[in-house]
């Protein structure tokens, strides 16, 4: 019996193609998906293109014009306020259930009475917890305050999809009732992991992520200064772009370090994955991994962190596929960046371990899981 077709309003700012990380590879997964649930998927965010979206699985709408996501080295205040504004033209679309990205939570609060107004459901994404402390790093003194906004959103949903087991401990921990927290992982596309070719261009270490604070890229670049002839290769853009060119530059590797940026196409980066030897991962924030799970998944050996904000880890099986090293520690990536760039196991036995242990990752049973919670909310 066909499903009935649900209209699905899918709010949130930043969407591939026009930006790119771990959320926005999970929704492009789903979008494509997402029909063949009978979901008629709208996306509101921001206006990115010029002319019009692209054509695809799915309808892109405007609820306001472009602003930059980050003033400097932290998301822009202004955009978070602005596109908060503009959901309020939720009230005049048409839709059956709102899911909404739970960054940068400002949103949330319009979306609620928005929700509340039209009488349906408000569904979140919540790809990670920060917590107060983390807060307190990212916004110094007055880190309380986007502690509290962000324990404060947490009361607004119908029901919340968490990436991860350990968000959704972390979520209990605020008081969320345990009933509204459903663990929606992410996953990959093991097909087309299964079809990626090496590029030549690959350095023997790759990095990849945004550049952030959190993810630790410093890391990586004082460990390759203490690994002599081998290069390193850093994927993304973002606000610590600068200062990382400067450290290369300080410590005397810049010739060794190729920034590529961001590179639009998600199968020369998996080339580039596929093609390096160990992809340096220290990140002490992860709501999953998407990075950790492709790399190995193209049979690269992962060094990442056991922070415990770092869910990444639990993608890694420390002396199988790759290395688990104490959060911080360069002494100890370096000493685990060797061992993988010395090491003669195959990327096929990597591959198989990974698969082997980590069955469930896979796209089509995660857009149904959450198409299921989607209609289960009405």
């Amino acid at each position: 019996m066909k499903k009935p077709s649900v209209r699905v309003a899918v709010v949130s700012d930043a969407v591939l193609p026009w930006h790119r990380g771990g959320k926005e590879l999970r929704y492009q997964q789903l979008f494509t998906r997402w029909p063949s649930e009978n979901l008629d998927v709208t996306v509101f965010t921001m206006k990115w293109w010029d002319d019009a979206p692209p054509p695809g699985p799915v309808t892109f709408s405007a609820l306001s014009r472009h602003y930059p996501l980050y003033h400097g080295e932290r998301r822009s205040i202004r955009q978070a306020l602005m596109f908060a504004l503009a959901t309020f033209k939720m009230l005049w679309k048409k839709y059956d259930v709102i899911e909404a990205d739970h960054m940068p939570y400002l949103q949330l609060f319009p979306l609620r009475i928005v929700a509340s107004v039209r009488r349906v459901p408000l569904v979140v994404t919540w790809h990670e917890v920060w917590g107060r402390d983390y807060w307190r790093e990212y916004l110094g003194p007055v880190g309380f305050i986007g502690a509290f906004i962000e324990w404060m959103a947490t009361k607004l949903p119908s029901a919340i999809a968490v990436v991860s087991e350990g968000s959704a401990i972390r979520l209990r921990q605020m008081n969320v009732p345990a009933r509204k927290i459903h663990i929606v992982p992410n996953a990959l596309d093991q097909e087309e992991l299964n079809r990626v070719t090496a590029s030549p261009l690959s350095p023997s270490i790759l990095a990849v992520g945004r550049l952030m604070t959190h993810k630790r890229v410093d890391l990586t670049l004082r460990a390759l200064h203490q690994i002599p002839g081998e290069t390193l290769g850093v994927i993304g853009s973002g606000p610590e772009h600068d200062q990382l060119v400067a450290l290369s530059e300080e410590l005397g590797i810049a010739d060794r370090v190729t920034f590529f940026g961001d590179v639009a196409d998600h199968e020369e980066v998996l080339g580039l994955m596929k093609g390096a030897t160990v992809v340096s991962l220290p990140s002490e924030r992860e709501g999953f991994g998407i990075a950790v799970g492709e790399a190995l998944g193209v049979g690269t050996p992962v060094v990442t962190s056991n922070h415990l904000d770092n869910e990444a880890r639990k993608l890694v099986s420390d002396g199988l596929t790759g290395s688990v090293i104490p959060a911080g520690d360069v002494a100890a990536l370096v000493g685990a960046l060797q061992f993988w760039l010395d090491a003669t196991i195959s990327g096929d036995l990597i591959t198989e371990r990974f698969w082997g242990q980590h069955r469930d990752l896979s796209w089509d049973s995660v857009a149904a899981l959450y198409a299921g919670l989607l209609r289960e909310t009405l």
